[in-house]
This record gives structure tokens, sequence and C-alpha cells, in this order.
């Protein structure tokens, strides 16, 4: 948290001082914080952001969470998809550094956007290729060298990096070879760690690349055949491919026809990543490419900071509930929904609030009514406790489906023991927003919602 609070503080500070350069330190309360989140992240990790972001002193009201996706998808209706009609459908695949979210929407009168089924995605971005390139020098040159190089040489560590970079955005099915130069430091740290076989040269004829890799000595460059470089993509790539499947899956099953892949995403810019993915799709699909696709994102997040929050209808990926306790009872309930109070064991019922499949549209509330008994009475009866399911019906609450603890306080009500409450979920952007109202004395209640790593 420290280490994302102080760089939430730095970016202020650099804004903030060139409102204050361009003679406009008065408009500084009326700065929106726009941060995008890949759609996988859990409700734990978006509220982790949106805390450090007002830890580092932005205050509440100026700080809007957006799914990446969503911002790539409001950046392409503007420009790729700018004149398309109302009802036009596609699948949108942005495939960043880290992650790669897969979403289907349809476009809606007045700018708005709908989501067709649930996005997907996962982390199989092209920090994955990075990741199989390390792999690869650690085969040549050893755990203990490659660790070496990252923690004493940490600038030329980033020049190799940057460098495959480079080689990674031209990278083509057309490609026959890729050169890359070997850091005189990294060659001296293979010389002072291994003995005997302390030369590339002497090393390259040991390992599985022996027939698909040189190095020339004079001029220290490597030079890597088309086949090591496509280990390099391939993992990821079958897993976006995949990813995208899902998506073309099920809206299929819904009856849902699309004909539209965008790919935006700095990954996309890979010219082996496109080839690719339109081999895949290409005969049911047209493929389209953005024109800016590494800042597709951070386009779409100003055009939504300047859009309503009510600009995309989102369908829930999971249902959400409340926990709902009743009196556990060995012949009906399974000991793994046994929850102990007190001296009491409960069964964790699962109280659905949001069903799976639930349209969500900003400022919706879905709401759920529950018995309270105030403690130091025989019973403490809330449900306290919100859980997620993957299951469109479930039953009962898991303790991994957890997702936050509400704590509320005691009601200030003499002589009256239970009382009538309602939990209202109100959907608000990207987050749910927690709100209690007692129905026995017409109070909302004050509530602490702490969310759970899930």
């Amino acid at each position: 948290m420290a280490l994302f609070t102080i760089i939430f503080r730095h970016l202020t500070e650099r804004s903030f001082q060139k409102l204050t350069d361009a003679n406009m330190a008065n408009f500084k309360d009326n700065v929106n914080w726009i941060i995008t989140v890949p759609t996988i992240w859990s409700h734990s990790a978006r509220e982790f952001m949106r805390q450090a972001a007002l830890n580092a002193g932005i205050t509440e009201n100026n700080v809007r969470l957006v799914l990446e996706p969503e911002a790539a998808a409001l950046s392409s209706r503007q420009q790729l998809l700018n004149g398309k009609p109302k009802g036009f459908r596609y699948i949108l695949a942005d495939m960043g550094g880290g992650t790669v979210d897969i979403c289907a929407h349809e476009l809606l009168g007045g700018g708005q956007i709908k989501e067709l089924c649930r996005s997907t995605g996962g982390c199989s971005g092209g920090k994955s290729v990075d990741n199989k390139f390390e792999a690869f020098m650690v085969s040549l040159f050893g755990g203990e060298v490659w660790t070496n190089l990252k923690e004493d040489h940490a600038n030329i560590y980033m020049d190799i990096m940057n460098e495959f970079e480079e080689q990674k955005r031209q990278f083509s099915t057309a490609t026959s070879v890729t050169v890359l130069r070997v850091e005189p430091v990294l060659l001296n740290l293979l010389r002072e760690t291994n003995e005997g076989h302390n030369e590339l040269q002497m090393v390259i004829p040991e390992t599985k690349y022996a027939d698909s890799l040189t190095f020339n000595v004079e001029t220290s460059r490597l030079t890597l055949t088309n086949s090591i470089m496509e280990t390099f993509f391939n993992d990821s790539i079958e897993k976006v491919i995949v990813l995208i499947g899902e998506v073309v899956n099920e809206c299929r099953s819904r009856k849902l026809p699309l004909n539209t892949l965008i790919l935006a995403g700095g990954y996309s810019e890979s010219p082996y990543v496109r080839e690719k993915i339109a081999n895949e799709f290409a005969a049911n699909y047209t493929v389209l490419q953005e024109p800016d696709p590494r800042n597709v994102v951070a386009r779409g997040a100003v055009l939504i900071g300047k859009t309503e929050k009510n600009f995309i209808q989102r369908i829930a990926k999971v249902c959400y509930g409340m926990e709902q306790l009743e009196e556990f009872n060995g012949r009906k309930h399974k000991e793994t929904y046994k929850r102990t109070i007190g001296d009491t064991s409960y069964c964790s019922r699962f109280g659905i609030v949001i069903r799976k499949g639930d349209l969500l549209t900003h400022g919706k509330t879905f709401s759920y009514i529950s018995k309270y008994r105030k403690p130091g009475t025989t019973d403490f009866l809330h449900p306290r406790i919100v859980y997620l399911s993957e299951e469109n019906n479930p039953s009962f609450c898991c303790e991994e489906g957890m997702v936050a603890k509400i704590d509320i306080g005691s009601p200030n009500s003499p002589g009256v023991d239970t009382h009538t409450l309602r939990y209202d979920v109100v959907v608000d952007d990207i987050e749910l927003v927690f709100k209690i109202t007692n129905l026995t004395t017409y109070r909302l209640e004050g509530i602490t919602v702490r969310y759970l790593n899930d």
C-alpha cells in the first residue's frame, strides 16, 4: 500500500505543479482522477487501489475506478467504430502488458454500450513473453548470473529488456532471425561464475538451442531463429485465443451473432500476435486493429471522465449474497457450512441479492431484508458477511467466497431486541456500495465495509 500511495502522491504533485505553472491552480479541486483496472481484479484489489489514492490525498469524490476494456471500448466507439449503427456488436480483446481482458458489446443509442456476456481475462499479456525470454536467458547464462545482473547491474538489465521489447514489436511470421546484443557485463559475469564452460560459445552447444542459436564473438551478437522467438509468444497467444473462444461460444449460446473482433492494447502492436489471432478468427470475423493500441485505454479513461456513469450496462459475472444464519441441524446441514457464534452453531446459508447474469446499471439497487437481534439477547443474527458464488443458484456460503464484512453498530432503541434491516446494494461504476436501513426505526444505520483478500 505504501508504495502505491507514494506513486499516487507523486503523480498528483506533478500534475498540480503543471496546473500552477499554467496559472490554473484554482482548478485543483475540480480534477477527477480516473484509475483503470483489469476486469479480472478482485473487489479487494480494486479497493486497494482506491485506498492508495485516498491515502495520497485525493478526495473520495474525485476518484473513479473504471475497467480497462470498457475504457478501450469507449475510445473505439469514437474512433474505430465511429458511424456504426445502433445494434452493432463486436468482441474487444484488450491485450496489455500484464493482463488480457476480453468482452463483447452492443452499441446502444445515446452513446451507451451494453455488455452481451460476462467478460473474461487472464494474466497472458506481453509480460508473459518477457518472462519466457528471461527463462531463455537463464538457460544460457544460469540463474546465478541472471540474478546478479538484475540486482547489481539493473541499468544493463533494463537495456537488455528494452532491446528485446523493440525486437518483440517487430517480430512476425516473416521474420527469419532476431539479433540481440550481448552486453560485456553479462559475459564477464558468466566467466566469473562458471568454471570450465565459461564462454557463451561453449555453453550454447550443450543446450537444446544448439541448432537454432549462434553467437558471434567478434560482434557480441546473439542470433535467434524464428522457432525460438515463437516459443516466447505461443503460450500466451494460445491462452488469448481460448479466452476469445469462450466469449464467442457464450454469445453464440445466447443467440447473439458477432462478426467483428477488435484488437487493442500494447501487446496487440506485435505483428506476430495479430497474425496468429487473425489466422484463427479471420474466416468468421472481421479483425480490426486499433490505430493507437498502446494508448487506447488512456484515451478511453479521459473520455470516461467526461461521460456519465450510466454509459454501460454490465452483466453480473457471479451471484452476490448476504450470509443468512439458521440454527444448525446435523441431519440436514453439512459440517462444511457450520459456523459457531458464542455457544450456538448455525448453518451459513446464501441469501441471494444479485443473481449471476443480472443486468447492472449505474444507480441500480438490489435489496435484501433480514432480521437482526442486538448483542446481549439470545442470538446475534444479522448477515454481516458478503459472499459471492460462481453457481447460478447457490444455497450455502463457502469460506472461499467471502468478499467483505459489514460492521454494523447496535441499534439505539431501548426495549426493542429484534430489528428488521434492509440491505441495499447499489451499483456505482465498477464498485458496489452497501447501505443498511433499519425498517423498525426507519433510520439509515452507520456501517463499515471491510473487503477481504478474495
